[in-house]
């Protein structure tokens, strides 16, 4: 099924909001995979969410003691 020039108008209004995947799901009739490949076609892109991985090994085991400290009662 083609898109129509007034839904990938949509797309392109609505894809960088905060509007959830599933809600323009129903708005434009189309599939969440559907959406998001035509958003990739079209090159728009909703950023992704920041992965708070630690710097180092160094840091990951500060992060580990200080967080065993905290919870060493519940462990």
């Amino acid at each position: 099924m083609e898109w129509t020039i007034k839904e990938e108008n949509e797309l392109k209004e609505k894809y960088f909001s905060c509007v959830n995947l599933r809600e323009l799901e129903i708005h434009l009739n189309r599939s969440v995979r559907s959406i998001k490949q035509k958003a990739a076609r079209l090159g728009l892109s909703r950023g992704r969410a920041p992965i708070n991985k630690p710097k180092n090994k160094k840091h990951r085991n500060i992060i580990d003691k200080k967080y065993y400290e905290n919870n060493k009662k519940r462990i």
